[in-house]
């Protein structure tokens, strides 16, 4: 153990924090700070959960624009992996890699982008890397306290974004790996504070938009029953309602060039950006006529209907549409600059694009980034490493041996992969909604080498808890 007092450590891990608010305001990264979503958040449209316009109201007394939200962010987002490197120096005692750890959570740019903009991914960033702090806390300690706020951290982390829901199965699993004492209490502190902060949120929505919870779900599963490529879709037509047919009609007819052109994309790369341009595409200005007909008589159900309808008629080409979407988020659409050409001479030859012939001005060979396939290797080394720490997590946890930091990377695998896979299901695989995510990859690979550099050093005799 180091010898460090708490208050020189505490001082030390200090340290990147004023660094990285020095940097951010000397060097600000230059976004819009308005987004597309913005808007919903900031006047808490229906479609929106409650944490983020919650937190946005807040703070509004003290904010004299919407800039002054940018450093609110900053700063939490800060404290946050201070936070974390401070709860890892209490468990192991080791200053220096706190310190790395802490630098690693703040020195991602493409995450840092997201603090100068209002949309949910700053607070949820915040929150991720906090839940990662008191469930380490928690694994390391005997002490209640962590749980609960791991179980808060995880209801206000569903609060702010519906992917938040790929905490709750860590958070689950949680009680199970602790070795303080009684089981069922620990799974009823895991779960009471968790289930209170959503019965706020859900108070919270209804004082604002009324008891009928509205989502972008219907719109979101139209898009992918347009992408399925169905065996007999003159039955599905003939079985909808007459007033949904001209719906049906258009998902099949219309955008059957549309499931060719991206079947027989050249490579991965262009397969990830032809699906992520047209299912929004699809989501907000596809058939609006046919849509509107068929809502004003079924509601947003018709849309669902119309949608699993082709998915259960087709569930084979729709976990292709969620591979492909999975495929995408691991790999950030990385392309090298031949796959980048092979792409545009494809859409060159398929002219002319229906919908959206914008998109061939989006793969240019010469924006390409050095070392792109070693960065999918890495990529790729992340999700298979966290994938094997949250199975070794859970099997060491039901044999009741376990270290904590392994442990926390299977939390972390856990989380990763469960929100990109809700991602791929039910949504686009946009690399922000990666980057998002990047606490848990982060600690995740960072908890794995540093058990294995435990236990590379470590006398085999020692025990592994």
């Amino acid at each position: 153990m180091s010898t460090t007092r708490p208050y020189a450590a505490l001082l030390f891990l200090l340290l990147p924090l004023l660094a990285f608010l020095a940097l951010a305001n000397r060097f600000p990264i230059q976004e819009p700070l308005l987004q597309t979503d913005s808007e919903g958040y900031l006047t808490f449209s229906s479609i929106r959960t409650g944490g983020y316009p919650f937190f946005l109201a807040l703070l509004k007394p003290f904010v004299s624009d919407l800039s002054g939200y940018i450093p609110i962010q900053l700063a939490l987002y800060g404290f946050a992996c201070c936070a974390f490197a401070y709860v890892f120096w209490r468990a192991y005692g080791a200053i220096l890699p706190a310190l790395l750890a802490e630098i690693v959570l703040l020195g991602n740019p493409l995450a840092n982008a997201f603090h100068f903009t209002i949309t949910t991914e700053s607070l949820f960033l915040t929150v991720s890397v906090l839940f990662f702090a008191a469930s380490f806390s928690a694994l390391h300690g005997r002490h209640i306290t962590p749980l609960i706020c791991a179980s808060l951290l995880a209801g206000i982390a569903v609060t702010i974004r519906p992917t938040g829901l790929a905490l709750l199965p860590a958070l689950a699993v949680l009680p199970f790996m602790l070795r303080s004492d009684g089981l069922g209490r620990r799974c009823l502190f895991a779960a009471m504070p968790c289930l209170a902060v959503l019965a706020l949120e859900a108070t919270y929505y209804r004082a604002h938009n009324g008891p009928d919870r509205q989502s972008l779900l219907p719109i979101v599963l139209l898009a992918k029953g347009g992408m399925v490529s169905v065996p007999d879709a003159d039955a599905i037509i003939a079985a909808a309602p007459e007033t949904r047919r001209a719906l049906d009609r258009a998902l099949e007819t219309d955008l059957a060039k549309v499931r060719q052109l991206i079947a027989e994309s050249p490579n991965l790369p262009a397969t990830c950006r032809l699906i992520d341009g047209y299912e929004p595409y699809i989501q907000y200005r596809f058939a609006l006529t046919e849509r509107a007909t068929a809502q004003a008589a079924g509601g947003t159900q018709a849309l669902k209907d119309a949608a699993i309808a082709r998915m259960l008629t087709a569930p084979t080409s729709y976990m292709e549409n969620v591979w492909q979407h999975w495929l995408c988020l691991w790999t950030l659409w990385a392309a090298t600059g031949a796959e980048k050409q092979a792409f545009r001479v494809y859409l060159e030859q398929n002219q002319p694009i229906p919908y959206i012939p914008e998109i061939l001005d989006q793969m240019r060979p010469g924006d390409t980034l050095p070392f792109t396939r070693l960065v999918i290797a890495l990529l790729w080394m992340v999700a298979a490493g966290l994938a094997a720490a949250g199975g070794a997590a859970v099997y060491a946890a039901l044999r009741g041996r376990f270290d904590a930091g392994l442990a926390t990377a299977g939390l972390a695998g856990i989380v990763a992969h469960g929100a990109l896979v809700m991602t791929a299901a039910m949504g686009v695989s946009i690399p922000r909604y990666t980057v998002g995510f990047w606490p848990a990859l982060a600690i995740g690979a960072g908890m794995l080498v540093w058990f294995g550099l435990k236990r590379f050093y470590r006398p085999s005799s020692q025990p592994l808890y």
